[in-house]
């Protein structure tokens, strides 16, 4: 039936392409269009009716699934592996949906578009042109044929959705229900008993087992015990040595000059922690081979043996942990430092967490593999979780013994030494220390607890994620001191961006970090998958929907855009600018203008190449409208008034202006404030608006030049056209004023005290009218006094009334005080 449909849809089609060629000959463009659309959707119609024979088959496979799934999960039990299993296909099946559906939405859409173009259905009792009545009808019948694609897997992916997150719920149901069943108590002395009599039993099976494996490969015993004794020997000798070397190598670098020894401080730290997760594990491999070699692998033996491998990278892992972070090498302690008996508790307490860690790993294999009954490891659970919470315990203690550093102090107003603020860094350290350590005496705890009292799973889920957790933030510690010393060792201590890369590499180890956390503290791997493919999917915003393969385009894209203007800038401020007759303050503005620009214009082509529809920016700027309106009123007023004092230039960089009671010198314009810098050295900030609702004073808009008035008065009596000649010479002799226009001496008026004179004189600069104003008035003084010229001051006369009786009141005072004497 589908191969008939097919055959069918290619004979319309080849019928189609002839009358289109004959389309073009007899009744011109509008037929030759039609036809042509026609053609198209014909063959879109081929292509729909061929995905569609398919569509079938995969629809009756993904309903086969779904039944299937809802009959396991109407039954009473199912097992956790075969719920996993069922997600996983029902998963595959909703991501050949997904993108079925997203092909045949990408088919039927250009058919809603042509169908659009050719506007509204005419009304009733409207006539429309034959041609486009038939195209609209072939459109609406193509359109509804590859709907049914549309429909049938949006259909099929809501139901695998669906059936996904009963499945999520069954199994976060039943790991929550495992964590609070209560077992048995492990402490009963009959479960200890039966529990040491089975592992004696299982320990006596496999030992015997090994022996009889390696009495039966006679020829194997010496390669396997020489392999042995190669790897004693590097754990024991050729550690010790090579260990002590780097040491010593160490010692003598840093005390070395300044640039060596941060040199030797990076390759000396980074050769102690390579040796001693390479030379223990080298060792731990040779042992491990020799075993395998021997044909102890024998029997109930051979899983054990296998499972050994897990136990040795616990160990591995532990020793490299202690010996790096807790060994003693001064660099590490620059990064990560305790007194010296803190340390070595914690090195002990290290290597102690990750022999209990290595053993749960062997006895958890163990029980997978069947040789250790439930009962069994209940018991070796509590066992292990006691030891593990001591030593869980007394690590957290140590690490609290940080030895205090030095106050430093700072010199006070009246020179004498203060305590100063400590670092915030090493606040924030200590809180974070102590939140870790809280949380691993809780678990050390609450751990052991809750195994005797006999929740077996709620105490491995507090215990063994934490220890994790603990060992991945220690790993961290470790690779960020290692780029630390390295960038110090690049830049020789110089403050810089490189300063950056240490906490660049913490987040990169916390993104990192974070899927193998999620696994530890009980996430499946489903979970992880799906949040991935939410990542990877992206959120949707509208009709757009945003990855973040989106994002990451529009970062690329922009940044491009974003560089591409700075270079522009550059340009622009260099070579091109300079070469016109526009001065520095209008360079600096078109400079402005243009990377405004460019940015806009790079954000503008990166959210369009990041898919993102720009026409549903509308949206989002009519929600905008209201909080502008009311919020933002303010910033969007400055940054109008910026661009237009970009565009007029009513003030630039450089002028002395006065604007309210604020005068000064502008520094900077952006597009919210301008900068000015007062006489008195202080910066005010001013909002652009204000420069567009109050008058603005500008003394050096068009050019530096200004005018400052001196003025003078002379003791009446004085000559005035004398005083008035003397004046405009004075001036004229100043070399800071104009020759044109000239000085010019006024007589201003009578005063009160004075004959008042008005001098008004041209500035060449009007940033030396502080200089000029102060050299004028010292030639009028010296000029004033050879010429003898007075300069009045104001004079007083004081008229007493009631003379007589003030009088007999003071005769009064000084007669009792001569009777007192």
């Amino acid at each position: 039936m589908a191969g008939a449909g097919a055959t069918r849809s290619a004979q319309r089609l080849r019928g189609c392409m002839n009358r289109c060629a004959a389309a073009a000959g007899e009744t011109g463009m509008i037929r030759l269009a039609a036809a042509c659309l026609i053609w198209f959707a014909l063959a879109l119609a081929a292509i729909a009716e061929a995905s569609l024979a398919n569509l079938e088959q995969l629809q009756a496979e993904w309903d086969a699934t779904a039944r299937r799934v809802e009959t396991v999960l109407g039954q009473g039990w199912v097992s956790t592996a075969r719920l996993e299993e069922l997600r996983n296909e029902l998963a595959r099946q909703r991501d050949e949906a997904s993108k079925l559906n997203a092909a045949a939405i990408a088919i039927a859409r250009p058919l809603r578009d042509r169908l659009d173009a050719l506007g509204p259905a005419p009304a009733d009792g409207a006539i429309e042109a034959p041609e486009i009545a038939r195209l609209r009808e072939e459109l609406t019948r193509q359109i509804a044929q590859a709907e049914v694609p549309v429909k049938a897997t949006e259909t099929a992916l809501r139901r695998a959705e669906d059936l996904i997150a009963r499945i999520d719920k069954k199994a976060r149901e039943r790991f929550r229900d495992e964590l609070l069943r209560l077992n048995p108590s492990p402490l009963s002395p009959s479960a200890i008993v039966r529990a040491a009599e089975d592992f004696a039993t299982r320990i006596d099976s496999i030992v015997a087992d090994a022996v009889t494996g390696v009495q039966r490969g006679d020829s194997r015993r010496l390669p396997a015990l020489l392999l042995a004794l190669a790897g004693i020997v590097i754990l024991v000798a050729v550690r010790r040595r090579i260990i002590a070397w780097i040491e010593n190598r160490l010692a003598q670098g840093l005390a070395e000059e300044a640039g060596r020894a941060r040199f030797a401080a990076f390759f000396g730290a980074l050769a102690l922690s390579v040796s001693w997760l390479v030379i223990p594990g080298a060792g731990m491999a040779l042992i491990l081979l020799a075993l395998e070699t021997s044909g102890a692998a024998f029997g109930s033996a051979a899983p054990v043996i296998d499972d050994i491998g897990w136990l040795a990278l616990c160990l591995v892992g532990a020793v490299w942990l202690a010996e790096t972070l807790f060994g003693g090498n001064p660099v590490m302690q620059r990064h990560f430092a305790l007194r010296p008996k803190a340390e070595r508790v914690a090195r002990r307490m290290t290597l102690l967490l990750g022999l209990v860690a290595g053993l749960d790993l062997l006895v958890m294999r163990g029980a997978m593999s069947g040789w250790l009954t439930l009962r069994t490891l209940s018991v070796l659970n509590l066992a292990l979780l006691v030891i593990g919470g001591i030593a869980l315990h007394r690590l957290g203690t140590a690490l609290l013994r940080v030895p205090e550093p030095e106050p430093a102090t700072v010199t006070g107003e009246e020179g004498e030494e203060e305590q100063a603020e400590p670092d915030p860094r090493i606040v924030l350290g200590r809180a974070i220390r102590r939140v870790a350590v809280g949380v691993m005496h809780l678990a050390a705890i609450a751990a052991p607890i809750l195994a005797a009292i006999g929740f077996y799973a709620l105490s491995r889920q507090i215990f063994y994620p934490v220890l994790f957790t603990t060992a991945l933030l220690g790993v961290g510690i470790v690779i960020v001191a290692l780029v630390s010393e390295a960038v110090n060792a690049a830049t020789e201590g110089r403050p810089g961006r490189l300063q950056l890369l240490p906490v660049l590499a913490g987040f990169v180890l916390a993104i990192v970090s974070l899927p193998p956390l999620a696994l530890v503290w009980g996430a499946r791997e489903s979970d992880l998958a799906e949040t991935w493919r939410m990542l990877v999917e992206g959120v949707s915003i509208g009709e757009a929907r945003i990855s973040p393969a989106d994002f990451l385009v529009f970062l690329i894209i922009f940044s491009i855009g974003y560089a591409l203007t700075r270079l522009i800038k550059s340009l622009l401020r260099v070579t091109v600018l300079p070469q016109t007759r526009l001065d520095p303050g209008g360079q600096k503005a078109v400079v402005s203008i243009v990377g405004y620009v460019g940015i806009v214009v790079a954000a503008l082509v990166a959210i369009s190449a990041a898919g993102l529809n720009l026409s549903n920016l509308a949206i989002v700027a009519g929600a905008l409208s209201v909080g502008i309106g009311f919020g933002l009123q303010t910033v969007v007023s400055n940054f109008v008034a910026g661009l237009i004092l970009l565009i007029e230039r009513p003030i630039k960089e450089g002028d002395w202006i006065k604007v309210g009671e604020i005068e000064g010198t502008v520094r900077r314009i952006s597009v919210r404030s301008t900068v000015i810098q007062t006489f008195d050295r202080a910066v005010v900030t001013v909002p652009n608006a204000d420069f567009m609702t109050s008058s603005v004073l500008n003394r050096t808009h068009s050019s530096n030049m200004g005018r400052v008035v001196i003025r003078v008065g002379v003791a009446y009596g004085s000559d005035t056209r004398e005083v008035a000649r003397i004046l405009q010479e004075v001036a004229g002799e100043c070399s800071l004023l104009l020759r044109r226009p000239a000085p010019k001496a006024v007589f201003t008026g009578f005063g009160a005290d004075s004959l008042d004179f008005a001098v008004y004189c041209y500035l060449r600069d009007v940033n030396t009218t502080l200089d000029a104003s102060s050299d004028i008035h010292h030639r009028i003084a010296e000029r004033f006094a050879a010429e003898g010229i007075e300069i009045p001051f104001a004079q007083r006369d004081v008229h007493l009334r009631n003379v007589a009786e003030l009088g007999e009141a003071l005769r009064g005072s000084t007669g009792r005080s001569t009777r007192r004497g």
